[in-house]
């Protein structure tokens, strides 16, 4: 049996996200302020976090006069701030948009699976080549032909390793 990492830190940090509640939160005296949103932001990027988001953007604005302090508001974010500030600081310095998919071998990013071939079974393929099979991308752990992408029992030693869902 070979005990082999199939991911380094960097690509775990790279496969996990964090969704913050913004502002006043649903329980009594808890906020996620501005200064923590930069905070958050800050561990993101340090760690190559894969993912951050709020919930929810509409409630990136400061509430009105009216609006009741002592509950948690669906269309404001219950703190003094401007508008779009959470997601200004939340986004700062991220390279990736929307729906994009993270390519464990090079950290880059890719929205398209047509970006990869689909795995063929006469194809030979050199250590380091990505393939679609079966809705997944696939990397090449080792030179091979005829291996089926989707038997990524480490325990065997196998050729390939699932990155994520193409």
């Amino acid at each position: 049996m070979t005990n082999r990492k199939l991911f380094s830190n960097s690509q775990i940090w790279q496969m996990l996200g964090a969704t913050v509640l913004i502002g006043k939160n649903d329980t009594d005296n808890e906020y996620l302020t501005l200064d923590d949103a930069q905070k958050i932001n800050t561990f993101a990027l340090q760690t190559t976090l894969g993912r951050l988001s709020m919930w929810s953007l509409n409630r990136d604005r400061q509430c009105g006069e009216n609006s009741s302090a002592l509950s948690m508001q669906t269309s404001c974010s219950g703190v003094k701030q401007t508008a779009g500030e959470f997601a200004t600081l939340l986004s700062s310095s991220f390279k990736g948009s929307p729906g994009t998919l993270v390519d464990m071998g090079t950290a880059t990013w890719s929205t398209n699976s047509r970006d990869y071939p689909q795995w063929d079974t006469a194809t030979r393929y050199a250590k380091g080549n990505k393939v679609i099979w079966k809705g997944n991308l696939y990397e090449a752990m080792t030179d091979n032909t005829g291996e089926r992408p989707d038997n990524t029992d480490a325990d065997d030693g196998s050729p390939w390793r699932l990155i994520g869902p193409a």
